[in-house]
């Protein structure tokens, strides 16, 4: 790389040199233009004419093109295929591949003309397929090469490349796309910035205005922070949800709620996002949070739902549906599937458990609020960006529609870096708001007449620039972007930055440097960091986890069978059912995975849940034979239909259950890690035999099925079955 010293030319100096070396390299003896020559519109804005660049085409791929994708299709359209790049007109041609994108200079194995036939085995190269998208790929190297060559292989070091200066102020609003909005009857844009009322705007009377807690913060970028407050609409008011859903004869019987909220943190429980109840016990709805699921109550007709709505949806664990960030989050209910869950326009695949039925037993005296039930409590700390009610269960394209059509105020930030391209160019990125903290950069994108051939690479964003010497380095996440640019808009990554705000949107200005731009480059130091502390010496967490309380339940449901929301067997009158016990314990449960974290606390939790599962399962004739087979149910008296000492002095059966309920818990498949198959049996007998030697009088057969009970709970309990 040939670099000139910093500091011994003026950036119009260095320019013109630019322009004069790259212009002899590229395009030999330079002798000047003459007035009917083609305007000099060059890749990376030096060396190369337009005449000049479809010259390269023709003389690579074009070809090759018209070869193997002419005959009526894409020369001249008459198959329906919509890009004419093998046209005769070489100008028309080469105009469409420079357009389009489907020729990857920067990468030639990623060019749409390549992988059409190389990896897609298009329809009309036959048996040919691979050998063609070889010989195309050979050319667009070989087309990639003469641009590359047009440079010299020189770029020039500069002091820094850096765009034109933009305040926030300056950004134009951009319109979000148009959403889905029929059958709305509620919702709430939070644009009002100030006050203690956001506006229900659907224009669905009556309006639902929501009272708005004085800890409540407005955002500039519409929404509101609540942190330990609530909203709230008058209860007159939120009969209209009654009345529009749930009402015999008016209501819809069905619903969605959807709304853009960005939770708090992922460790809230049971925070309430939504409710429409009456009281803690007397709900209509209620979407809530907890830790990283999303659970919805709902209130119907349906057998199990009771006034509260108890039996909830919750997504799955594992899933982590619930983030702490910006998310599109949709709640359906209809009487065909019940409730869905929708996240950033995706179903979540959670089955509701009571299926669809009637609303008609919906309290018309609730309340509708945001962020805490009605009179305070299981508070949501977290932004709600925008809230609408529908009184339709919306579809998945209706949903995906919203998603797409985004929230919040979003400005276009328009940067100039025409000095260094050497044409009219901008970089242009959607801006918003995230949070009172930081601002989101999305989709940079460059636009000008002919971007053909500019080289860009580690585009980084400054704010308020010469207040601080460097970009800030957390959110620059378009550092990896690297490549060539092409036609007259290309949008050069699909993602998004999170920026540190300095000042607010009132005063921060902002400016974009690059690494490499054109022909100029401004190195960065890559010197590796040291770490302060020797990276050998800090300790690998375990390789095996332990099950969090979540799979702990699914586990134990999975290997016992056993509906946690079912009747008891031996008392169906008892309202303490297997999935109250485990409500109430899940607390005592492990969060966490990591086995560094497990207390005593989480083995007695644990075991109490263990112990459950066990009791239902053996008091159950059905679930006891699919554990320990049909030998201690048969004969009359059965194994179970005798006392203690009587039933164990049975060597046979009494070896047997132990190695069923091993079998069963553990697998007949002997994992690596796992305890042997027989030292797990071994350890039953042991506490079988001491069960029986101390068994209180009167250790009849109800007894018995308690040695059972024991034995079962002990090692569902246990590490082997806990961890993996």
């Amino acid at each position: 790389m040939k670099c000139i010293q910093r500091n011994q030319l003026d950036l119009a100096s260095r320019i013109a040199l630019a322009i004069l070396v790259m212009s002899l390299a590229a395009c030999g003896n330079y002798q000047g233009t003459s007035e009917e020559d083609d305007e000099t519109t060059t890749l990376g804005g030096i060396g190369l004419s337009q005449s000049a660049q479809a010259a390269a085409y023709e003389a690579t791929v074009y070809p090759l093109l018209r070869t193997y994708c002419g005959d009526g299709c894409h020369d001249t359209g008459a198959l329906s295929a919509p890009l004419l790049f093998a046209n005769s007109s070489l100008t028309t041609a080469f105009a469409v591949v420079n357009s389009s994108g489907i020729a990857n200079l920067d990468n030639p194995p990623q060019s749409r003309i390549v992988r059409r036939p190389l990896a897609e085995n298009h329809n009309n190269c036959g048996s040919n397929c691979v050998a063609i998208g070889n010989e195309i790929l050979t050319q667009v190297e070989a087309w990639a090469a003469m641009i590359e060559a047009s440079s010299g292989g020189e770029t020039f070091a500069v002091p820094a490349i850096a765009s034109s200066e933009v305040d926030f102020t300056d950004g134009t609003e951009v319109e979000n796309d148009e959403r889905y909005e029929t059958n709305m009857i509620a919702f709430w844009g939070f644009k009002e910035g100030s006050g203690d009322v956001a506006f229900d705007t659907s224009g669905v009377a009556p309006a639902m205005d929501l009272d708005v807690d004085d800890s409540a913060e407005w955002m500039g970028a519409y929404g509101l922070v609540l942190d330990d407050s609530r909203l709230r609409a008058d209860i007159d008011d939120s009969r209209k949800l009654y009345n529009q859903i749930a009402a015999p004869g008016t209501g819809t019987g069905q619903y969605s709620f959807e709304m853009w909220i960005n939770n708090g943190n992922t460790t809230q429980e049971n925070a309430r996002i939504v409710s429409y109840t009456r009281s803690g016990s007397d709900r209509n709805f209620s979407l809530h949070q907890q830790e990283y699921q999303f659970a919805v109550r709902n209130r119907s007709l349906a057998v199990g739902s009771e006034d509260d709505g108890r039996v909830e949806l919750i997504t799955y664990d594992v899933d982590q549906d619930a983030q702490e960030t910006l998310q599109h989050v949709v709640v359906t209910y209809d009487p065909f599937f019940g409730r869905r869950i929708y996240v950033d326009g995706v179903f979540t695949d959670d089955d509701d458990p009571l299926g669809g039925e009637r609303l008609w037993n919906w309290n018309p005296d609730a309340q509708f609020t945001v962020g805490t039930n009605r009179f305070g409590g299981n508070e949501w700390f977290g932004q709600m960006r925008m809230l609408a009610v529908y009184k339709q269960a919306l579809t998945m394209d209706q949903i995906r529609q919203n998603f797409m059509a985004g929230v919040g105020k979003r400005v276009l930030l328009s940067f100039d870096v025409s000095e260094w391209t050497g044409r009219d160019t901008d970089l242009q990125f959607n801006v918003t708001e995230l949070d009172s903290h930081s601002y989101l950069f999305c989709q940079p994108t460059f636009v000008g007449n002919d971007l053909s051939g500019i080289r860009v690479k580690n585009i980084r964003i400054v704010v308020n620039p010469g207040a601080s010497v460097e970009p800030p380095a957390q959110g620059q996440g378009f550092q990896a972007v690297d490549q060539i640019l092409s036609g007259e808009q290309d949008q050069v990554s699909r993602g998004c930055s999170v920026i540190a705000k300095a000042d607010g949107p009132d005063d921060d200005s902002f400016e974009v440097e690059f690494e490499e731009l054109a022909f100029f480059e401004d190195p960065i130091d890559r010197t590796p960091l040291e770490y302060a502390v020797d990276p050998n010496a800090i300790p690998f967490p375990p390789e095996a986890g332990f099950r969090d309380f979540a799979r702990i339940d699914a586990t134990m449901q999975e290997i016992t069978g056993v509906d946690p929301r079912a009747a008891r067997t031996v008392d169906p009158g008892t309202t303490d059912t297997i999935q109250e016990t485990y409500d109430d314990l899940q607390q005592q449960l492990p969060s966490s995975f990591d086995m560094r974290s497990i207390v005593s606390s989480h083995q007695v939790g644990l075991t109490k849940l263990a112990f459950e599962y066990c009791v239902e399962t053996m008091d159950d004739p059905v679930l006891r034979q699919a554990m320990l087979g049909t030998e201690f149910d048969a004969g009359s008296p059965s194994f179970f239909e005798q006392d203690v000492a009587t039933a164990f002095s049975n060597a046979t059966l009494a070896d047997l259950m132990s190695e069923r309920l091993a079998d069963h818990m553990l697998g007949v498949q002997q994992l690596i890690e796992q305890p042997t198959q027989a030292d797990v049996i071994s350890e039953l007998d042991s506490l079988r035999d001491d069960l029986v030697t101390n068994c209180q009088a009167p250790c009849g057969a109800e007894e018995t099925l308690g040695v059972a009970k024991g034995m079962c709970t002990a090692i569902l309990s246990s590490a082997p079955v806990m961890v993996h």
